[in-house]
């Protein structure tokens, strides 16, 4: 699945997006729980009901991660607020799932993304 990570933002290699987006799921909590509803929406109704992954689609939650990180969505969907421990289940596995965030976000939204962390990047050098 990441091969398409190349075509989707000219400029930018492979490692250029996949580590700016592993960075910020993993450093900003509105991007990881973003990608988390993001994710939750790519899950079957079967999955989303169960709290479980059984469909190898390659879309949504890891059998691994599905039980804890669907209790999670629905807290955010009811608007309950989160406490750190729980921002950080979210911060600590999210990341892994960057190749699918990065295939299903708005393209233009995040390469404006990219290209204010690069230019920032080498401004300091």
């Amino acid at each position: 699945m990441s091969y398409r990570v190349f075509e989707k933002f000219p400029g930018y290699s492979r490692r250029e997006a996949l580590s700016f987006v592993r960075m910020k799921l993993r450093t900003s909590d509105a991007w990881a729980q973003k990608a988390l509803l993001t994710l939750f929406d790519k899950q079957t109704d079967n999955e989303k009901r169960n709290h479980i992954s059984i469909e190898d689609n390659n879309w949504g939650f890891g059998s691994f991660d599905a039980p804890m990180m669907t209790c999670l969505v629905y807290k955010v969907k009811r608007g309950t607020a989160l406490n750190s421990e729980q921002k950080e289940k979210i911060r600590t596995r999210i990341w892994h799932y960057a190749v699918q965030i990065i295939l299903l976000c708005d393209r233009n939204k995040m390469t404006k993304a990219l290209d204010g962390y690069y230019q920032k990047l080498n401004l300091k050098t």
